[in-house]
Parts: C-alpha cells; sequence; structure tokens
C-alpha cells in the first residue's frame, strides 16, 4: 500500500479509537503514523485527549508538548453566526466581542432554562486537569453556545440561526442545541466539521449521529 494511503488509514484508525475510546488501539495508530513521518496536529491532539479522558495528564501534557516540539499549531476552534448578513465570530471562553456581558448574561440565562427542563451539563468533556467547577464553567461558555447566544440577542423572534464551526459537536453541545431550538422556538442550522445539522423542536436532521 502506499505510504499517503497507509498513513490516512492509521489516522482513521486513530480517529475511530477516539470516538470509542481505545487508547490501547490509539498508541499503536500513534506508533505508526509516527514511523510514517506524518505532520498533522490532529494525531497529537486525538491522542492527547485520550490520555486526558484516562486521566492519564502527564501523558497528555507529553503528548502536547511533542506536538509543539514538532513545529505543529493546533487550529483554535471557532463558531460563525449569521445576525443581519453579517458573520460574526465567537471562540470558547470569548472575552473580545463588544457585547460580550450581555452574551454571556444570555448564555447562563439560556442554560438556567434548559436545566429547568432536565438538562445537565456534560463537563467529562472537558479534558484538562481543573475543578469540576472551572469545567461547568467553560461548558456554558463554548464558542457554539456563545454564537447561539448573540443570535438570540439580536435576530427577530422565530428567525432561524444559522452558524459554521470549525469543530466537530459534540454530544453536550448537540443536547443543548436540541434542547434551544424548541424551548426559544427557533430552527438553529449548523454546519460543524463532519456534517450539517438541523435543529427543529429539539429533533436533528443528523438522527444524534454527532
Amino acid at each position: 500500500m502506499p505510504a499517503a494511503q497507509t498513513e490516512a488509514a492509521w489516522r482513521c484508525l486513530l480517529s475511530a479509537c477516539k470516538t470509542h475510546g481505545d487508547l490501547e488501539l490509539a498508541e499503536r495508530a500513534s506508533r505508526n503514523l509516527k514511523e510514517l513521518n506524518a505532520r498533522n496536529s490532529g494525531d497529537y491532539i486525538n491522542l492527547s485527549n485520550l490520555y486526558a479522558e484516562a486521566k492519564r495528564w502527564s501523558d497528555a501534557a507529553m503528548t502536547r508538548r511533542e506536538m509543539v516540539d514538532q513545529g505543529l499549531v493546533q487550529t483554535p476552534g471557532y463558531s460563525r453566526v449569521e445576525v443581519k448578513g453579517k458573520m460574526y465570530t465567537f471562540v470558547s471562553q470569548d472575552k473580545r466581542h463588544p457585547q460580550r456581558r450581555e452574551v454571556y448574561e444570555m448564555a447562563y440565562q439560556m442554560e438556567w432554562q434548559l436545566r429547568l427542563e432536565g438538562y445537565t451539563p456534560d463537563a467529562s468533556q472537558v479534558l484538562l486537569d481543573v475543578e469540576e467547577e472551572e469545567k461547568r464553567r467553560m461548558v456554558a461558555a463554548q464558542s457554539q453556545k456563545l454564537a447561539i447566544a448573540f443570535a438570540l440577542l439580536n435576530t427577530s423572534q422565530g428567525s432561524p440561526i444559522r452558524i459554521i464551526t470549525n469543530l466537530r459537536m459534540g454530544k453536550d453541545c448537540h443536547t443543548y442545541t436540541a434542547l434551544v431550538s424548541t424551548i426559544f422556538e427557533r430552527e438553529i442550522m449548523v454546519r460543524d466539521r463532519n456534517r450539517f445539522h438541523c435543529f427543529r423542536h429539539g429533533v436533528c436532521t443528523c438522527g444524534d449521529h454527532w
């Protein structure tokens, strides 16, 4: 098999290991990618995240350092939302926007309303060695949630919300967006890294394949 195809196969396997939580097989895939001199920051990030999920924080940190030593940079995650014909970009924990105070107040108000409907933030996806309260705060300020809050503040009732993100939508954000579409009676369309999602009345066209 040509080297390029072999590299693609090992990368696909590593990505699948991240989805299914198979750390042992992921380590094998990572070793083979290194032997092929593959240079892709995503390979290191996937392995580092698996270590973090297993609470192997030192291995996670070492993998991130190795990525930096190789001169590889992680592309920052962002969410872009269209409001009145203009695109606005948000990143996680964003503090740059002129309406940041109103956006954060809206985001926290939204989470409170969603909690009344049974929503529980999934802090397990925050793969950092920090306190649980800090993890919950970080989950509440994800880029997609901030983008939705901004759209709700600046668009008319009932109008659709359109978002583009370079991230793969996780389970927590998917559940959150579905509930927002019901409670706030909005159609929310999200194009993430893998597929198109259209939320209407709490149901997504992806069939919950995030």
